[in-house]
């Protein structure tokens, strides 16, 4: 019998607003619609920091070095991520849901 279900945290429990918290930084939508997918897809480091193998420092000193043209903005996306998260209630409800049914 199923008793517990685990669910993913980004764009499941939560939706990300990326692209307003890098504009929130001085980027251009445009720069932020470029620069975004490179952050979180097109280098290794979001991954490793979602692991824990990199902390916020080395994060930050890592896209610092890929993209220094927005190292400031990017230090400051980063170590303001509670920016970014927008409720699913939707979601929410269905967890409470599941919880009476005793998951």
């Amino acid at each position: 019998m199923i008793k517990n279900l685990i669910f993913d945290v980004g764009n499941v429990l939560f939706h990300y607003r990326w692209l307003e918290a890098l504009v929130d930084t001085g980027m251009t939508k445009e720069q932020a619609a470029e620069t975004g997918p490179k952050i979180f897809d097109e280098t290794p480091l979001w991954r490793e920091f979602d692991a824990g193998n990199i902390d916020l420092p080395g994060i930050i000193e890592g896209y610092g070095e890929l993209f220094p043209e927005f190292k400031d903005n990017i230090a400051e996306f980063i170590t303001r991520a509670e920016r970014m998260p927008i409720d699913r209630p939707e979601v929410w409800e269905k967890m409470k849901l599941l919880k009476d049914k005793g998951y």
